[in-house]
């Protein structure tokens, strides 16, 4: 039997002590992932820090991350009440709470929600596109085109290659953004 080479051994413990010491100097990491909000509640949002809640959250926007992962819409309104910023852009990507549900949330009532609170359903991310043409590209679940249509998206924008969201739908073979947005 082969010995480890004592160099792999100390790159392996210089890799874990790297990723304990970047989860201990970001506690509230947490609250900036689908997997927290998937099981939140309403009076979870209480709970939250209020520093996260500010814009400029290095670990991204909390509200954009509460419609992507949550299921009650109210969690939403919890969180602006508290001083989350409806249409705070990621620092990264330039996505919104509102993009971000368009592309990863199955509830339209999100999308329902963020608009009512105000949010830009037509606010662009950083490559150009639209929360209808990330919707198209991403989501799959039924209702979320039409929820943005209702919400004012102009379904007819185009982006940086002069590509609609019924175009993007096509290229990326969603069916289901296809077919809402041809009935629309």
């Amino acid at each position: 039997m082969k010995s480890v080479n004592p160099k792999l051994l100390i790159a392996l413990a210089a890799v874990v002590l790297l990723a304990l010491v970047l989860k201990l100097a970001n506690p509230q990491k947490k609250y900036s992932t689908r997997q927290f909000w998937e099981t939140a509640t309403v009076s979870t949002v209480a709970s939250v820090p209020e520093k996260v809640l500010k814009p400029g959250n290095r670990n991204g926007s909390v509200l954009m991350w509460a419609a992507i992962g949550a299921r009650d819409p109210e969690i939403l309104r919890a969180l602006v009440a508290r001083g989350a910023d409806v249409n705070e852009s990621d620092v990264i990507f330039g996505g919104t709470p509102i993009s971000g549900a368009a592309g990863k949330s199955n509830e339209p009532a999100m999308i329902e929600v963020l608009a009512s609170l105000g949010a830009d359903v037509n606010k662009r991310v950083n490559n150009g596109e639209t929360a209808a043409m990330v919707a198209a590209q991403y989501n799959t679940a039924a209702g979320i085109i039409e929820a943005l249509k209702a919400a004012g998206a102009d379904l007819g924008a185009t982006n940086a290659q002069g590509k609609t969201a019924l175009d993007l739908a096509r290229e990326h073979g969603n069916a289901t953004a296809e077919k809402a947005l041809l009935a629309l």
